[in-house]
């Protein structure tokens, strides 16, 4: 077996080596991109748990509070959560039954650290968020207020 080895190292006519440095530039590629996909998916994760909370958390300011006041404690409590990037406050309204809806959104540009040397500096990472709080003393309970992934 010693033999082998060394003839195999020492031989010139095979194209092995040449066919490995060409296949290792793909396979290495690959294995960054991967890298950065699966950085990417937990990262959205976290986005969205930390834009549910936050969406959650300034349901129970007062009504009477101004739509930048609600942006700021919005973005204040994404942050605190683990939320990277900037969020949105896209609506907010209290019907006259007190029937409070929200929705909200965050955005990331995540940079990547393999996918840059094919030329992808970041990538672009969006969630959502709706909510709604019935109010208090309805007729059916208080209903959970549970955040939706998906707006209509």
């Amino acid at each position: 077996m010693p033999n082998v080895k060394k003839t195999f190292v020492k031989s010139e006519s095979g194209s092995f080596v040449p066919a490995l440095a060409v296949a290792l530039v793909p396979l290495v590629a690959a294995v960054g991109v991967v890298t950065d996909y699966s950085r990417g998916v937990a990262e959205k994760a976290s986005m969205q748990a930390a834009l549910d909370a936050a969406s959650l958390s300034i349901m129970t300011l007062p009504k009477d509070m101004s739509t930048q006041d609600r942006q700021v404690h919005l973005q204040s409590a994404y942050e605190v959560n683990g939320g990277a990037g900037q969020t949105k406050l896209l609506t907010y309204d209290v019907a006259v039954t007190g029937k409070a809806t929200i929705s909200t959104s965050a955005a990331y540009d995540m940079p990547t650290d393999f996918m840059t040397v094919l030329g992808i500096k970041s990538v672009a990472i969006g969630v959502k968020a709706a909510a709604r709080k019935n109010p208090e003393g309805f007729s059916g309970g208080a209903e959970s207020t549970t955040p939706s992934r998906y707006l209509p």
